[in-house]
């Protein structure tokens, strides 16, 4: 049996940073990456420290076009809703969001959802989580029904997510539309961890197997190299 960490608790996490990439056109109108990780302070009474005029500060000028809102895990964050309301506010950004689907909060400012999808099998999911699915599935149909633009990603990993559990999740996904983008991702070993990576090949097996049930499909094996159906991205 895998041994796994802890999880991280929520408030491990709004007490670390928010990771946030914006990505603009400014200066010589290329397309330009800002990485930064805002702090996350409390009082003393253990009440969350506003932080967006620090964010306000640090983008002040710059020609914002997409903000791609990530981490631990973006949708746990109880400061998400005011961060995505003051970037289209302030900047028009277009807003994405990178999520495992554990949790649903409020997207009113959000323009576009890449859902991981990390299993199809509850077995699987669990052993790679430590939970159940049930919920995940429930909330990429409840995201899909909004009417938001929605991809799913999967990671494809070597004796957990194989390329028949790839293509379980493509027949899932295409029950609630063959048109959601779906996109496979090579696994790269981590260390403290059994699996290897996963080959070239094995992607693309798992992005044909994947092609029966859905319209555009797209893989990224290891050596960064895209095969199949262009993804729907925001740059």
């Amino acid at each position: 049996m895998l041994k796994r960490k802890k999880y991280q608790t929520l408030i491990d996490y709004v007490e670390g940073t928010v990771p946030i990439k914006f990505i603009g056109s400014w200066a010589s109108q290329s397309k330009r990456i800002l990485q930064f990780d805002v702090d996350i302070k409390y009082d003393s009474k253990g009440r969350l420290v506003e932080f967006l005029e620090e964010v306000k500060e640090r983008l002040k000028g710059l020609d914002i076009k997409y903000v791609i809102l990530v981490g631990t895990e973006p949708s746990i964050d109880p400061s998400l809703p005011k961060v995505t309301r003051m970037l289209k506010e302030y900047f028009g950004a277009y807003n994405m969001l990178l999520t495992n689907g554990v949790k649903l909060t409020d997207m009113t400012d959000v323009d576009e959802v890449m859902f991981s999808l990390k299993a199809l099998d509850e077995d699987i999911y669990r052993t790679y989580t430590g939970r159940s699915n049930r919920k995940v599935l429930e909330n990429l149909k409840k995201i899909y029904d909004t009417g938001m633009k929605l991809q799913v990603e999967t990671v494809l990993i070597p004796g957990l997510i194989d390329e028949y559990e790839v293509e379980r999740i493509a027949h899932f996904i295409a029950g609630i539309d063959p048109e959601i983008p779906y996109r496979i991702d090579a696994y790269f070993k981590v260390p403290d961890c059994p699996w290897e990576d996963a080959g070239n090949e094995e992607v693309e097996r798992a992005a044909s197997l994947a092609r029966k049930h859905l319209k555009h499909v797209s893989c990224l094996t290891l050596d960064m190299k895209r095969l199949g159906d262009k993804a729907l991205r925001i740059v």
